[in-house]
């Protein structure tokens, strides 16, 4: 139920706020957010990783979603935009991330094709979509699931 009002909100013109996120979702915006204001910060989201993947899990998760960020600071169509760290707001990129890696832990491997080219040209979208199948297993593996898009209402992110 809250993912419905959060989605309409959304459809109205008001951006969802980072407060209805889930914890999975929380990791990944926060750890994109972290990264992103200083890659000083890099231990803090290992760390996060750590805590969320434990030991094992948690450098096969980090390596994708490093590799991932990686291809999209370099090679994106656009800029992307996201917020700095204690925003309370979600923007369109943050949610565009964990829509692409949702439709991948739900078995829509189309949609997320389609989210890559949207976001990456031709030549880079295979290295992404890998990592980003690594980030999005490595979640799945230790019950740490996005939700899934909305259907028939229209692209979620």
């Amino acid at each position: 139920m809250e993912m419905n009002s959060v989605h309409i909100n959304y459809l109205h013109g008001i951006r969802p706020n980072a407060d209805y996120l889930d914890p999975p979702e929380r990791l990944i915006v926060g750890g994109v957010r972290l990264w992103l204001e200083t890659p000083a910060n890099w231990p803090l989201v290992a760390e996060d990783f750590r805590l969320a993947f434990g030991d094992d899990e948690s450098l096969f998760a980090l390596n994708g979603f490093k590799g991932l960020l990686e291809l999209l600071a370099r090679d994106a169509r656009r800029t992307l935009y996201f917020h700095k760290p204690r925003c309370t707001r979600v923007s369109t990129d943050e949610r565009t991330l964990l829509t692409l890696l949702a439709t991948l832990q739900h078995g829509r491997h189309e949609h997320a094709q389609a989210v890559l080219r949207w976001l990456l040209p031709a030549p880079q979208q295979g290295a992404a979509y890998i990592h980003a199948f690594w980030l999005a297993c490595g979640m799945a593996e230790c019950g740490l699931m996005l939700r899934p898009p909305v259907e028939n209402e229209g692209i979620w992110c």
